[in-house]
């Protein structure tokens, strides 16, 4: 019953997703396989490569206090050395975040894993809608943009630009953005069916 672009990796016994590689077919050779997780509607993209995603778990379990991580980042780092246990909390003892709340760590975290590990599309949903509850509207589209570009050919970034461009009262920019998700792979625009309302 998968999609079949979809090569299955493991499946989430709670809500039955799949984690999955997903293969394009028009996808160039030396293309590293994009991981996704199925939903209700399609698929997510999760990570755009298998390393990105390996050095993301082993960064999370390490904020977590994860006992695990000390084995995980052992195997992250048989080849060569990607990540330090701690090497997290450069940006946490920076001082240019605020770091009070769970909210505020976690977007710690998630700049973390923009700049050092990749690009992970809900780190960039949660910074945007951070730049949005501050009424800085400039910072939260340059967000979305960027997310745009990085995760072209994907649906869900498009449709989470054209939501918050409605938020933010810029209607006729918001209904562009809506068409230009739909002229996407209708499979990727959400993660629920509630996304497509």
């Amino acid at each position: 019953g998968l999609n079949p672009l979809l090569i299955p990796l493991a499946k989430n016994v709670t809500d039955g997703s799949t984690l999955s590689y997903i293969r394009w077919p028009t996808q160039k050779e030396a293309m590293d396989l994009q991981i996704v997780r199925t939903n209700e509607v399609g698929v997510t993209l999760v990570s755009m490569s298998t390393d990105q995603y390996c050095h993301r778990q082993v960064v999370e379990l390490d904020f977590a206090g994860n006992p695990n991580v000390v084995e995980a980042a052992s195997l992250l780092n048989k080849d060569s050395p990607l990540y330090n246990i701690g090497d997290y909390m450069s940006m946490f003892r920076s001082g240019k975040f605020p770091v009070n709340t769970p909210a505020e760590r976690r977007l710690v975290l998630d700049r973390y894993l923009l700049l050092k590990v990749g690009a992970f599309p809900d780190c960039y949903e949660r910074l945007a809608e951070n730049f949005e509850a501050q009424k800085n509207e400039i910072s939260a589209l340059v967000t979305c943009v960027r997310a745009v570009n990085v995760f072209y050919g994907y649906g869900h970034p498009v449709a989470f630009h054209a939501r918050l461009l409605q938020r933010l009262g810029r209607t006729k920019e918001a209904q562009d953005a809506a068409r230009s998700a739909l002229h996407l792979p209708k499979w990727t625009v959400a993660h629920s069916r509630s996304d497509l309302e």
